[in-house]
Order: C-alpha cells, then sequence, then structure tokens
C-alpha cells in the first residue's frame, strides 16, 4: 500500500518556517499510483549548486539501479528530485567543521556517533508531501565529502567517495525494513524481543532450523548454527550490534560490512516482497464490466496490460477453473465457446523469481476475475475452445460424446451422441441392465436385482442373465452312451414285429 505523504502532512507539526522547492522528473517509468515513487530531496546545496545535486542525484540513482533487485525490478520505480536552497553548502560537523546553515539542519554525530549523518525528517516529510504527494520513499543526499549517513523513515547519505554503498545500504532499512548486521556494540539499542524475535526481515533469536525465518533458504548439510568462512545461507553469529546471541543468514552481506559489495540472498528477497507490496503487477485490465450475454455470434475481447520490462512475468487464464490460455496478454470467446449460464473468468497474472522462495502475503501473484454468461446457442458437440494467439476457437467434442438429454423405457434407450461434430440420436438396448431411476439412460451398474432387466441378477456391483438349463435324455445316463440307446431302440422293434407275426 502506497503511503499517503499528503495524509501525513496533515499529522506532522508545522515549522516555523516555509520550505521552497522544485520537483524535476529523474525517471518516469508508469503512473505514479501504480509505481514505487522515489523522491531524492537535496540537502546544503546552495542556488549556484543546483546543477551539481541534479549530477549527483542521477550519478547516485544510477548507481543504485546497477544492485541487485534493483537492476531487474527497475521498471517498477519513478524517481524525482526535489531542489531545495539551502544558505551554505555542508552540514553541522562535516567537512566544513562548525555549524551550517541548511534547509534541513543536516548533522553528524547524531547519537553521539560521528558518522551517524541525521537531519530533521519533520521538515523532509512535509516538503515531500507538498511538492510529491505521491512519493513512497525518500532519499536526503547531503551535499557534504564526509563519510556519513542513516536509515530510518527517511534515508541519508553524504557524498564521501563510499557514497553509493552508504545510500544502497541506508535504502535497505528503510526500504525492505533490514537491520543492521554490524556486531560491534552499540549502547542502548534495544534488544530483540525473546518472544516475539527480532522484527526485521535478516536477524534472528532463534537457533534450529525449524524456527528459521529464513529456513527455505538453508541448503542441505548446512550447519546451524554456522561457522565464519562457509559460504551459502545459514545461521551465522553477530548482528544487529551485539556479537552474541544474535544471528544473519550469511557470514558476510552489505548490511554487514561494506567488504562485500552486494545484498544476501535473504536480503534481497526481502526487498522484492517491500517492492511489490506497493506496486500492481497490472498496469491496465479491460473491460471494467462484462456486457450481459446477448448472442451466440458475439465474441468477447479481455485485454491486460502489464508492467513492461521485468522478466518471469506470467500471464494465465482460466475459466471454471480449466487453464484455457497462457502468457497471451489477449483473449478472446466467441459466446457459443462458454457453458450456458454464469461462468468465472480468472486472470492471474504472477512474477517468477529466484529471488524469492518464501512469499506469505501473496504479493507476487495479481487475479482479477470477471464474470462471464453464456447462453443456449446449440451445437452442443462443440465445447472446449483452444487458444492460439489470443484468440479461442471451438474444438468438436469426440465421437460417443452426450450432446443432450436421453429416454429411456423399459429397457430401451433413445440418447443422444456426437458423431462427426453433429449430434444425433440413436437407439439401443439397456441388455441386462434396468433403466436408471430417471429414465434418461441405462444403468451401468447395479445394487440389487431390481437394478437388473430380463431376469438378470446383481451379482458384485454387475447384472448377469440368467443361466439357460440343459435338455434332458430321457433318463439315460451319460454312461450307457449313445449305442446303448439306439439298442434299446432295436430290440423294442423287433418285439413289435414278433407280435405283430403271431397275430
Amino acid at each position: 500500500m502506497k503511503v499517503a505523504f499528503a495524509l501525513l502532512a496533515l499529522l506532522l507539526p508545522v515549522q516555523a518556517f516555509a520550505i521552497e522547492g522544485t520537483v524535476r522528473v529523474l525517471r518516469e517509468a508508469g503512473p505514479p499510483e501504480n509505481r514505487v515513487d522515489l523522491l531524492v530531496v537535496g540537502e546544503g546545496y546552495t542556488a549556484q549548486e543546483q546543477m551539481q545535486l541534479a549530477e549527483d542525484a542521477e550519478r547516485l540513482i544510477d548507481g543504485l539501479f546497477t544492485y541487485e533487485p534493483w537492476k531487474s525490478l527497475a521498471p517498477l520505480f519513478n524517481v524525482r528530485v526535489l531542489e531545495v536552497v539551502s544558505n551554505e553548502s555542508g552540514a553541522d560537523g562535516g567537512e566544513e567543521g562548525g555549524l551550517r546553515d541548511t534547509a534541513f539542519g543536516a548533522r553528524y554525530g547524531c547519537n553521539g556517533v560521528d558518522r551517524l549523518l541525521c537531519v530533521d525528517e519533520f521538515a523532509v516529510l512535509q516538503a515531500a508531501a507538498e511538492y510529491a504527494p505521491e512519493t513512497d520513499y525518500v532519499f536526503v543526499l547531503v551535499n557534504d565529502p564526509k563519510y556519513g549517513g542513516s536509515g530510518g523513515v527517511v534515508a541519508v547519505a553524504s557524498l564521501h567517495p563510499m557514497a553509493l554503498l552508504i545510500l544502497v545500504h541506508e535504502v535497505g532499512h528503510q526500504v525492505a525494513q533490514l537491520a543492521d548486521e554490524y556486531e560491534e556494540d552499540y549502547p542502548g539499542y534495544p534488544a530483540c524481543s525473546q518472544e516475539l524475535d527480532c522484527p526485521e526481515r535478516n536477524v534472528t533469536l532463534r537457533t534450529t532450523l525449524a524456527e528459521l525465518k529464513w529456513a527455505s533458504w538453508v541448503e542441505e548439510g548446512m550447519p546451524i548454527p554456522s561457522p565464519r568462512g562457509m559460504a551459502g545461507v545459514g545461521l551465522f553469529e553477530g548482528a544487529r550490534y551485539r556479537s552474541t546471541g544474535v544471528y544473519r543468514p550469511e557470514d558476510d552481506c552489505l548490511m554487514h560490512s561494506a567488504a562485500r559489495d552486494a545484498f544476501c540472498k535473504v536480503c534481497e528477497e526481502s526487498h522484492v516482497l517491500s517492492f511489490l507490496e506497493t506496486v500492481d503487477l497490472i498496469d491496465e485490465v479491460a473491460p471494467a464490466e462484462v456486457p450481459p450475454f446477448s448472442s451466440c455470434d458475439e465474441e468477447l475481447a479481455f485485454h491486460v496490460r502489464t508492467i513492461e520490462g521485468i522478466e518471469g512475468v506470467e500471464v494465465t487464464w482460466s475459466l471454471g477453473g480449466e487453464v484455457v490460455a497462457r502468457d497471451e496478454r489477449e483473449l478472446r470467446i466467441a459466446r457459443r465457446a462458454l457453458p450456458e449460464g454464469a461462468s468465472e473468468l480468472v486472470l492471474q497474472v504472477e512474477l517468477r523469481t529466484d529471488k524469492v522462495r518464501d512469499d506469505p502475503d501473496g504479493v507476487l501473484v495479481e487475479t482479477r476475475t470477471f464474470v462471464v454468461e453464456g447462453g443456449a446457442c446449440g451445437d452442443p458437440c462443440r465445447g472446449p475452445f483452444r487458444c492460439e494467439g489470443g484468440r479461442c476457437d471451438l474444438e468438436p467434442l469426440e465421437d460417443g460424446a452426450a450432446c443432450g438429454p436421453g429416454v429411456c423405457v423399459d429397457g430401451e434407450v433413445r440418447a443422444h451422441v456426437c458423431e462427426a461434430g453433429a449430434c444425433v440420436e440413436r437407439e439401443g438396448s439397456c441388455g441386462a441392465y434396468a433403466c436408471d431411476e430417471a429414465g434418461a439412460a441405462c444403468r451401468t451398474a447395479c445394487e440389487v436385482d431390481a437394478d437388473c432387466a430380463g431376469g438378470a441378477s446383481c451379482d458384485d456391483g454387475a447384472c448377469v442373465p440368467p443361466k439357460k438349463k440343459k435338455k434332458r435324455d430321457g433318463g439315460c445316463s451319460a454312461a450307457g452312451g449313445g449305442a446303448a440307446a439306439f439298442g434299446v431302440v432295436l430290440v423294442v422293434a423287433a418285439l413289435r414285429r414278433r407280435r405283430f407275426a403271431a397275430g
């Protein structure tokens, strides 16, 4: 969610002096309402040094976008510069020494730490709210060559030769909610809660893999806790101004020291998640409303415009839970391809990146749902549709697929099935099965004998026709054989002839 600087300005105390400034566009990637809007505020620059401010800001911002994940996600950002005139150059306690008359009271030695460079944050935020209310994050660039910086509500960096590293580190606090991984003691710095753990994403008190907030990044075989010098994500002791009891993800990281000129995997992931909490991957989607059904010949057209220039953005369209198109920014569907009644067409846009393994809030995925309506369009044998080049064409159903109501009476069925793309009526017998309860089709299984027809019985879920009875042979046994029976016939015939002769 974007920071409402206009509302913030109403909550801040009114300053006794007015800040006059001019806003210059440094980078314009897209509409402010759907970009991460950065504002670089110049501090300690006199009227004659405003051109230098423009050059310093451009140099450092260009440098910032050479670091990952800023580099790969650069299309998410707009950058503006707020030019504010100071009466004197530098900062209190800076290279010139003494006090300097500047617009936002920049000063070294905050909280007793010489390199901690601070500004009047209230005044900076009020100026940002007045001149660039769309701002999400404010970076203050102090025109002093002495080493110094700070992070928090605003990020502050000086013009020391290591200014770029200072800025990248400090915005890690501000944008990605990262903690310093320094092991040197900072008296008075609040400790992490033993019950809730450290609030920042890159430090922890937990010492088992099961409890570890970055467990998905730990590869098999990595000891937990991890010995110094090992490469990869693990559990390395020393962070958040404690040498013991607090742990960091990798042995070294830009949040730990300037020796490693890059963020660790966990810190990179934290940046990506923070960026996408502010920005929607979808810039525009149309139509805003789907018109109601009017004709089977009507074609619906849907379009999505995603943020351009980012690798790994995948687009998927699903109808009724079934994927109908992938990686198409435009989808066309004929009304006759839709089932009768209302269906849900879901657009999903997802950023697939190896920089994120845990996305608990689902910020890498955006969805839009359309309710689309189909009518009784006939042509029931043309159902599933195939999408190619953003256009969806109907495909015929396979032969034998049901395409209309059936009627079943006394074991005889009339069904409507598809043949060569046409719906035809076919008659047939249910055989050993009775009609179903609805009288629309033959049963295909049975539970009781009544589910069967023609005297068939239900045997283990199947209807079995009755067995035919064998004809008896007059009482002769199989042992007598045909010859014995033939002999009896001859004897009877002979007796008859003798009787006839005697008479």
